[in-house]
């Protein structure tokens, strides 16, 4: 029997614009807990660069690493859910999830389920299974026992940032990385993605052709 292909897709940079969101909340962050961040950075063009644990080690200084990490992350959630209504997709990812929807789309992410819901149906996306993790380096444990559950499937993973590639490494199974997203092209090329790609109708004909 053939495997079941099912895609998986993440959510903040690879169907959703969220960036801009991420960084004012990181501005406001820095005076709750009380870590600086320069004023003379492009924040967005400053994250594509950097992996996550680059920014955390750039802009968070080390007590609040050490302290206080999951207090933080708890409060991006919940401003995240703040700022749903200023989140939407990229365009042509509602048309890309209708077209292929019989290919058996799922999203995965450390975000909120209800933001997620919100925002795919507010952009009038079709309603496709979500899955959510709760943190945000968890993923790979996801797929471990995912693939445990459905034996029959074969897993790809469409993410944006550096973490995803690795996930998907981590349980070998393919990887595609979108270089609209929080990452920029170079970095995500370093951690050697099964493919890459630029724009959201070339990620629809490789899904309707896979």
């Amino acid at each position: 029997m053939n495997p079941i292909k099912e895609f998986f897709f993440d959510f903040d940079g690879t169907l959703a614009a969220s960036e801009a969101v991420f960084w004012e909340i990181l501005k406001k962050a820095s005076g709750k807990y009380g870590f600086p961040i320069p004023e003379n950075i492009d924040g967005l063009k400053y994250v594509r660069g950097l992996t996550n644990q680059e920014i955390v080690k750039k802009l968070i200084s080390q007590s609040v690493r050490r302290f206080r990490g999951f207090e933080l992350y708890v409060f991006f959630k919940k401003e995240m859910l703040n700022y749903k209504d200023d989140i939407t997709c990229y365009e042509g990812i509602p048309e890309l999830l209708h077209s292929c929807l019989h290919k058996n789309l799922r999203v995965l992410s450390s975000n909120n389920k209800k933001l997620i819901q919100h925002v795919l149906k507010k952009e009038n996306c079709p309603d496709i299974p979500i899955y959510t993790v709760s943190s945000l380096y968890t993923k790979d444990n996801f797929f471990r026992k995912y693939q445990k559950k459905n034996p029959l499937s074969s897993l790809i993973y469409i993410g944006d940032e550096t973490r995803d590639i690795e996930a998907a490494q981590k349980v070998s199974i393919p990887s595609i990385a979108v270089t609209w997203g929080t990452h920029s092209e170079e970095l995500l090329s370093s951690y050697k993605p099964t493919q890459m790609i630029s724009s959201v109708t070339e990620l629809q004909n490789i899904i309707l052709t896979i």
